[in-house]
């Protein structure tokens, strides 16, 4: 799904305004595709359709979602618990944002992108907070952010690729389930990666068809 890029620059100042004046400046950053975004084309991924921040579970607390109420957003879902994968999702209506909660781990931190079992998790070598301008709203990222989109995205972040689902294709997934729930995970990706490389054929052979039909024209 994709989102309007302007309204999308709108909820993030909204957002950051919001949460700022509450007391939570410095306290939450841009995570996973919209960090990709600000670093690798300096605005949101069009293919994208909400706007991911995260938070380190230490610092959820019952303003939260009072402070966003009273910047024009609402609370739509929540995921997880506060002792295990929580995250929140806020809607503006036009667009959502999701906080996805950081657990310490050893010498890192992790969080959770889905409900239920098993759980699937992204998990982050440890990193500082800095400081940035994303289209004119102040924000807080990780620093440095090459550093946390390596552990996401791998090696070649900076290039776009095809194929990708959060649940399955991340290099930092952490799968945690019983045996059940294990085998319906893999079950899961492999159909995944059946349907996705005949879809990508279709594409590829859609495009070639066009291709000749243009040649042809000429």
């Amino acid at each position: 799904m994709s989102f309007d890029l302007d309204s999308a620059r709108a909820a993030l100042a909204a957002f950051a305004a919001a949460m700022d004046s509450a007391g939570y400046r410095g306290r939450y950053w841009i995570t996973c595709g919209t960090l990709l975004g600000f670093r690798r084309e300096g605005n949101f991924l069009k293919h994208d359709g909400d706007i991911d921040f995260a938070m380190h579970i230490a610092d959820l607390d019952e303003g939260i979602v009072p402070a966003l109420e009273k910047g024009g957003f609402r609370l739509i879902k929540t995921m997880g618990t506060k002792e295990s994968g929580y995250a929140m999702t806020f809607f503006d209506g036009t667009t959502k944002a999701d906080i996805f909660f950081h657990y310490p781990d050893g010498a890192g931190t992790w969080h959770a992108v889905t409900r239920g079992r098993p759980q699937v998790r992204y998990r982050f070598p440890a990193f500082a907070l800095a400081p940035a301008d994303f289209r004119g709203v102040p924000v807080t990222i990780p620093s440095p952010p090459e550093t946390f989109l390596t552990a996401v995205y791998g090696p070649d972040w900076a290039t776009p690729v095809r194929r990708w689902h959060y649940a399955y294709c991340p290099h930092n997934l952490q799968i945690v389930g019983d045996g059940a729930a294990m085998a319906r995970y893999r079950v899961k990706r492999a159909i995944w990666e059946v349907k996705s490389r005949l879809r990508q054929v279709w594409r590829d052979a859609k495009r070639k068809r066009a291709e000749a039909r243009a040649k042809e024209a000429a």
